[in-house]
Order: C-alpha cells, then sequence, then structure tokens
C-alpha cells in the first residue's frame, strides 16, 4: 500500500465511530482550516482551558488547532471505583522473571538483541482488516486499569512503575507481538536515574528496506504520589498523560503484527520520561538497531483530550518524505480533524522523540496539545474523550503502516 491510500483506509473510521459528518476530501492548504465536528453524544465538544507555560519563544500548541485564531501555518496538504481486574494477558500470564542485566561494551549492543522472526497470532491482514481488531472497548479497559489508583502513577522506580511494566508486556505477549530484547525488557541508568525500557518488534519482510526501522515510542511512566498534596486525591493518575499514548501503542503493535510491512517496525515504551526524558535517552545512547538505519520516529503522547479539536502531528518540516503523507493523511476520516504543523513548539524537549532528533532521525509527534489537567491528579479516566483515542490509535496505526511501506526511501533533511 503507498502513502496515498490510507484516504481509502482510514474512510471507514468515520463510520465506525458512528459520526454522520460529511468528509470534503479536500487537502488543507495553507490558510485553511476545517471545523471540529458537531457534538453528538458520544463525542461532546467541551471548553478547554490550557494553563500558561513557558515556550520558548516558540510556537503555542494550545493555539496551535488550525480551527483556532493564531495557529501555526498547515502544511500544504496539511473512574470507577472498583478496583481493576488484575493484571492478565489475553490467555496469558505476565512473565515475573527478573529483565536481564545490561552488559557489553562500547562496540556491542548493552542487551541482547533477539533474532528478528515475524509472530503473526493467525493469518495475515491487510490494513483495513487490522484497523478494525482496534476497538473502544479495549482501549478504554486498558485504561481504565494503567490509570487506575492501583498503579500509583506509575512512577519511575516504584511498584507502580514495575506494574505498568507487567500489564505492557502480558498484552503484547498475549498478541503475539515479537520480544525485540528477552521478557522485551531493556534495564537502563542515567544521571542517577534507574528505569526499564520495553521493546517489542514487528519485522519487515523485505530483502532490501527489512534493515530499515521506523521507531514508535511512548513513555508508560507518570509522576506518582504526593502525599503533600491538599484534599483527598494524591495519586497522578496520568490517564492522558501518557496511558493514552501507551494504550494506542499497544493497540497498534497488536494490528500491525498482523500486516505485513516492509520495513522493520520497534514498538518503544519508554521509562523516565517524566526525568528529563531520561529512557529515551538510554535508548539512544544504546539503540537496538543503528540510528543510521532508523528511518524515522514517531512519538505517541497525550493524545486523548481537547474534544473537538484536531488530532495534531507536529514535525512534518522534518522530512520532505513527510510532506509526501499530506495528501493521504490529511483528510478528516477518524471523526476528528487531523492537521499537520510545520514545527515542534514547547513538545521538542519534553517529548520522547527530542533524543532522536537531536541524532538525526526524522521524527513526527501526535499529540493534543495542552488542556487544564495537564500535570495535574485531575487529570483522570472520567476525562478522557474515548472516540478521539479510538481515532488516534487507528490514524496512527494507518500512519506507521504507511511508511513502514513506503516504497521510496524517508529521506532526512
Amino acid at each position: 500500500m503507498n502513502l496515498d491510500n490510507v484516504l481509502m483506509v482510514a474512510a471507514g473510521l468515520t463510520v465506525a465511530l458512528g459520526l454522520t459528518a460529511a468528509v470534503t476530501g479536500t487537502l488543507l492548504a495553507p490558510e485553511q482550516t476545517m471545523a471540529p465536528p458537531a457534538a453528538t453524544a458520544s463525542s461532546p465538544v467541551k471548553p478547554s482551558a490550557t494553563d500558561p507555560a513557558e515556550h520558548d519563544g516558540e510556537p503555542d500548541l494550545a493555539a496551535a488547532d488550525p480551527a483556532e485564531p493564531d495557529a501555526p501555518e498547515a502544511v500544504e496538504g496539511g473512574e470507577p471505583d472498583a478496583e481493576p481486574p488484575p493484571v492478565v494477558a489475553d490467555g496469558a500470564a505476565p512473565d515475573a522473571e527478573e529483565p536481564p542485566d545490561r552488559a557489553g561494551d562500547d562496540d556491542k549492543p548493552a542487551v541482547e538483541v533477539v533474532p528478528a522472526k515475524p509472530v503473526v497470532a493467525g493469518a495475515p491482514l491487510e490494513l483495513d482488516a487490522a484497523l478494525d481488531l482496534i476497538v473502544e472497548d479495549d482501549l478504554h479497559g486498558w485504561l481504565e486499569q494503567l490509570a487506575s489508583d492501583a498503579f500509583e502513577g506509575r512512577k519511575t522506580g516504584t511498584p507502580g512503575a514495575a506494574k505498568a511494566r507487567e500489564f505492557i508486556v502480558a498484552r503484547l505477549r498475549g498478541a503475539g507481538v515479537a520480544e525485540a530484547v528477552p521478557g522485551y525488557a531493556i534495564p537502563f541508568e542515567r544521571d542517577g536515574v534507574q528505569g526499564v525500557n520495553l521493546a517489542a518488534i514487528i519485522p519487515g519482510t523485505d530483502a532490501e528496506r527489512g534493515a530499515e526501522v521506523i521507531v514508535v515510542g511512548a513513555h508508560y511512566d507518570h509522576l506518582g504520589v504526593d502525599p503533600t498534596l491538599k484534599g483527598d486525591d494524591h495519586i497522578y493518575n496520568g490517564a492522558d498523560n501518557n496511558a493514552s499514548g501507551t494504550v494506542a501503542a499497544l493497540a497498534l503493535a497488536r494490528a500491525l503484527t498482523r500486516v505485513p510491512l516492509h520495513r522493520t517496525v520497534l514498538v518503544l515504551f519508554f521509562d523516565a520520561g517524566e526525568h528529563d526524558l531520561a529512557g529515551s535517552r538510554s535508548y539512544v545512547e544504546a539503540p537496538l538497531r543503528p540510528l543510521d538505519s532508523t528511518a524515522a520516529m514517531v512519538a505517541i503522547d497525550s493524545v486523548a483530550r481537547s474534544p473537538g479539536r484536531a488530532i495534531k502531528i507536529f514535525g512534518v518540516e522534518n522530512s520532505p518524505s513527510f510532506r509526501g503523507l499530506s495528501k493521504g493523511i490529511l483528510q478528516e476520516r477518524s471523526g476528528y480533524p487531523v492537521a499537520a504543523i510545520s514545527g515542534t513548539g514547547r513538545l521538542r524537549k519534553t517529548t520522547d522523540s527530542f533524543p532522536f532528533q537531536q541524532a538525526g532521525v526524522p521524527i513526527l509527534i501526535l499529540h493534543t496539545a495542552g488542556h487544564k489537567d495537564e500535570g495535574k491528579v485531575t487529570d483522570e479516566v472520567a476525562e478522557i474523550d474515548m472516540p478521539r483515542l479510538l481515532a488516534a490509535a487507528r490514524f496512527s496505526t494507518a500512519l506507521v503502516h504507511d511508511l513502514a511501506n513506503a516504497d521510496e526511501a524517508i529521506r532526512r533533511r
């Protein structure tokens, strides 16, 4: 499937979400905007407030929606009370074994790399059929667990973070997604922070391009528990930041492991994103595959808030090949407007794509910009817009599929 085919693939997503908005099929030009869809019972449009933040002179992401004033230029074309159920896989229990120790020298990978062997649970699927595997009930159930009080805010180095890893590993194993390293686990220590990244792999099948890698990254950690906070709620559940990105990446891995891909897709779940990106920085310092063969990196971070506002793809200027995606991806096909934004604003240095960008890898960021609960204990599942999360998960899956199956090389600037 070439890059333009996601137009047809994503066309079914609007129907899947039960939306009746007509699709225009018109590409965004630099001065064009796309209005949010009308409110429905499943996707109410609610006002959104954003806390002020330092932007270092870069675009304000809260104002980056194409339908709002002062937006960056669009690129052409462009709470449940009950305790959650035990963490079990779809047919398998999490492995309690300790992750492997890092070992090696400057000339070798710091962890043992598992040979790439396709692990496909069931017959191969075309993309549209694989997208049907991504359903709202799964995403909501996963989100409720990851962002529950039982996970204690998933702070790096705590039992809550370990429980989050068990959850992620169980889902990957249950879906037959291959380990990139034994047990998926890559322990690291950086600047006094000890954490564990997780790595799953979908091997490419093309003899020439299979050695090239598309990295998908989402950090699963958050801010933990602060007993000094006033009031009764002391847990930073981080439903949007970044349980939403984590479950979207899980859904992506489960779907794409059923689809033949030319390039290899490496799905990384980073620890210590809240500690100056220690997890992603550690990976870039000791990558599983050479960065020279890493064709692109797609970060999925906080994608399930701001109902009615565009799902944003930041960083399309980072590769001429990304601009070529505009014809296929800048269409309203998944229940929400989609906008490609040139520049990354304040996300540049605060998202796990940054270490990759510093290393010269072309990056894209899927993000909804800011909202009033960002970095607060009020970032709860009850505030998540599930149709939006569904749309973001399916859209990111189609995007990564097209990057992996692009006929032409993904060019660097």
